[in-house]
């Protein structure tokens, strides 16, 4: 007895499952990216409240020269929590490392920081 035909609607309706639960998951993932975009976060000098994707994330990479014979030189970026915020009302550069609360959201909405952010700033340091 040949079931081929069987095996292969059951394939084609799990495969079908599978893409829309896989559609659905990236629904969610923009709709938590909104929800935590909309985040109020305040300012520590001005005082003032401003949603997440305005203020300008700031992060530093930093030069790391070769080593030895084999080593070769490298970037490496900061942590997060050594990153600063800059606020969109009074442009005071707020340290993240103050903010340990604001750090641990940005990590568990697993959101890019791309699209947290409307402005991303990388400063480089070398030597």
């Amino acid at each position: 007895m040949d079931n081929t035909a069987d095996v292969q609607r059951q394939i084609a309706r799990l495969s079908r499952q599978i893409a829309r639960t896989l559609a659905k998951a990236e629904e969610y993932k923009k709709k938590v990216a909104t929800t935590a975009r909309a985040l109020q976060v305040r300012c520590a000098k001005c005082e003032e409240f401003s949603p997440l994707f305005t203020w300008t994330f700031i992060q530093g990479r930093y030069y790391v020269e070769p080593t030895g014979c084999t080593g070769g030189d490298y970037w490496l970026n900061s942590e997060m929590n050594v990153c600063h915020l800059r606020c969109p009302a009074c442009g005071y550069y707020n340290y993240l490392y103050l903010r340990e609360v604001l750090v641990k959201f940005i990590k568990n909405t697993k959101v890019p920081l791309q699209e947290l952010f409307d402005a991303k700033i990388v400063t480089e340091d070398r030597p």
